[in-house]
């Protein structure tokens, strides 16, 4: 399978050179010119842009009816490293699995998967081990964990397909592999829901929010704790005999998708008379 990737001419600093030497140039894809000013200006890249903090948004809502470009005529993708998925996203024993694990030997080259800007490169202490996240300009968030070198640095912007770092046996880790997220305000998606790890290709050019959140509890059902802080955000609503999503939603103006992944819920979660969740 080729390596898919963006080859775009743009401006580049005086001190910034990209190396891809050894790639095919006949798998590489052609794009569009993209302006550096972009990723100083976009509020994308200023809002909650935090580069030592790992979970950046703490709560912040978004719309799930939202629908994203992941890749146009200007942007590119690459999956990260051609190797099977051994451990998918999940409920894995007691605890929630929130990427993919890809083995792959020590020092292997771990690619961007889509344009970006490096938001965090550092070594993380909570488990990740030397850790990279590239925020996108569709507000996706990409994290690149338990690498054995990290190759860019925060606020540097990088491109599908470029190495950004080795892999590597870091942090809470028993074996050399990546461990692999995609997030959208710090609430997981499933990686797999984004590409297909047999072709390693977009699923989709584009998809919408909620459908990608709803997605990752369809084979692992599970509603975490909603925090106080959480529900003092919005219009909080208690679950009453005879509720259904569909009335909830009807009643308040949204809709199943918006408040599954407002809630982190299933749709077909089993509402307890009493829970609170919020309809914006």
């Amino acid at each position: 399978m080729k390596l898919i990737f963006a080859l775009i001419s743009f401006a580049i600093l005086s001190a910034t050179q990209f190396s891809f030497a050894g790639i095919n140039e006949d798998s590489l894809v052609g794009k569009k010119k993209v302006s550096l000013s972009f990723y100083d200006t976009s509020s994308i890249f200023q809002e909650n842009w935090k580069v030592n903090i790992t979970f950046a948004y703490a709560d912040k809502s978004y719309s799930a009816a939202q629908t994203i470009n992941l890749t146009d005529s200007m942007r590119g993708y690459s999956f990260p490293i051609e190797s099977k998925v051994t451990s998918p996203f999940g409920k894995r024993g007691h605890s929630f699995h929130k990427g993919i694990d890809i083995p792959t030997p020590k020092g292997s080259e771990i690619r961007a998967a889509f344009d970006g800007k490096v938001r965090y490169s550092t070594y993380n202490n909570g488990g990740f081990g030397n850790l990279i996240i590239i925020r996108h300009a569709n507000g996706l968030e990409t994290y690149y964990a338990h690498l054995s070198k990290r190759k860019v640095k925060a606020n540097q912007i990088v491109r599908a397909g470029e190495v950004i770092g080795l892999s590597g046996n870091t942090g809470r880790s028993y074996s050399p592999h990546l461990h692999f997220e995609v997030r959208y305000h710090d609430k997981p998606i499933n990686p797999e829901n984004v590409f297909d790890t047999q072709s390693f290709c977009l699923r989709n050019d584009s998809a919408m929010l909620g459908e990608l959140i709803l997605k990752n509890n369809k084979k692992h059902r599970t509603t975490p704790p909603v925090s106080e802080e959480f529900l003092a955000k919005g219009t909080v609503y208690s679950i009453k005999p005879g509720d259904t999503l569909s009335k909830i939603a009807r009643n308040s103006g949204s809709s199943v998708a918006e408040l599954c992944a407002l809630n982190n819920l299933d749709q077909d979660a089993v509402l307890r008379i009493g829970q609170r969740i919020r309809v914006n």
